[in-house]
């Protein structure tokens, strides 16, 4: 997800590998900082988020989270 209208502020989710979880970039993609809030390991499967990009919901193996920071950190909204 691209957090704001220059692009250079990214949001992914990371499934399936060593390092999953949710994370940020301020810089294009140059360097990525692990999002706090989740358990680690916490694959996400899916983000989203409404139309001012706030709040942002990601669906992950311990439930829905949602972050009111553009991803950079997560409160866990329900354990189903």
């Amino acid at each position: 997800m691209f957090n704001g209208p220059t692009g250079t502020d990214i949001t992914v989710a990371v499934a399936g590998a060593g390092g999953a979880g949710v994370y940020n970039s301020s810089d294009n993609g140059e360097h990525w900082d692990r999002a706090s809030g989740m358990s680690n390991p916490e694959a996400v499967y899916y983000l989203t988020s409404g139309p001012l990009q706030t709040p942002m919901y990601a669906a992950a193996d311990n439930g829905v989270y949602a972050s009111l920071d553009f991803g950079r950190s997560w409160i866990l909204t329900s354990d189903g």
